[in-house]
């Protein structure tokens, strides 16, 4: 009868009761099942020496951070806690237990130090605030690699609402050739789109499709005409890349930093190799 069983633990208050163990002055806590069992409470063992009787031990688990790449402690007395969720029991045997998010040491010296905080949008043109999270923040500062909680990295980019709800409602769209008689379009790109709009700009900018582009290109004559200006990814860089109609771009989540998305010059920096370690003179 499992209903009456659940029920008959419910009803019972908790017990607190110290821990077996000569010395040891951890209290415990009596699970509701082991008392209707019967369970001596002379023979119960704090968290501690319950997780070692068990033969738990402490291992290691991903730090919940997304950017982190260090592990957490995830401790004997975490995994007991998860097998015996009401306290001392001796008919709980130890078994592998998935881990709960949780993040590594560093991670939380670092978040003891922040609070949400409002930033520009990162959108070129844009001066609507927008709040950064203690979660992004957290998050740019584990993908430094550090552990020095007072490292400042570069805010984290974000799109304010109207900018990011502009994006949503103004997909990529198809806009018909400028070139007379042409029944090819070309594609006007979300980004684009929103900067003409920050620009004060309400009509479709009148550029060739790809195949007039190409044909226009082998005579000489405009080559650009199909690219669009867009903005660069770089945190406080003013500066612009160009898209051309049939360029791939690698796949990006807001936030992120590609160097395809990235101004000339930014691009160069991020693409620059390290200086090589130099060898101390006399070494």
């Amino acid at each position: 009868m499992p209903g009456l069983a659940v029920g008959l633990f419910a009803s019972l208050p908790a017990d607190t009761v110290a821990c077996s163990i000569p010395g040891c002055d951890t209290p415990c806590t009596l699970s509701p099942r082991a008392r209707l069992s019967g369970v001596d409470p002379s023979q119960a063992l704090c968290p501690e020496h319950h997780a070692r009787a068990l033969g738990l031990a402490d291992r290691q688990a991903p730090c919940s951070v997304r950017t982190c790449r260090r592990a957490r402690t995830f401790t004997a007395q975490e995994q007991l806690a998860l097998l015996a969720p009401d306290g001392f029991d001796p008919g709980v045997t130890a078994q592998p237990v998935e881990p709960p998010a949780g993040i590594c040491a560093p991670c939380t010296a670092r978040r003891a130090r922040l609070r949400p905080r409002e930033s520009v949008c990162q959108v070129h043109g844009c001066t609507q605030e927008v709040t950064l999270s203690v979660s992004a923040q957290l998050a740019a500062w584990a993908a430094l690699g550090t552990d020095d909680p007072a490292v400042e990295p570069r805010p984290p980019r974000r799109m304010c609402r109207a900018c990011r709800d502009f994006c949503r409602t103004h997909p990529d769209r198809e806009v018909p050739c400028v070139r007379a008689g042409c029944s090819g379009t070309w594609t006007f790109k979300s980004g684009a789109q929103l900067h003409a709009r920050l620009d004060g700009k309400r009509q479709d900018p009148a550029r060739p499709c790809a195949r007039c582009l190409a044909m226009e290109a082998e005579e000489g004559s405009v080559a650009d005409a199909g690219t669009q200006t867009m903005p660069c990814v770089t945190p406080g860089c003013a500066g612009t890349w160009a898209w051309a109609p049939g360029t791939r771009l690698r796949p990006a989540t807001e936030g992120d930093r590609p160097t395809d998305r990235m101004c000339p010059a930014c691009r160069a920096r991020a693409e620059r190799p390290p200086p090589a370690a130099t060898r101390p003179r006399g070494a």
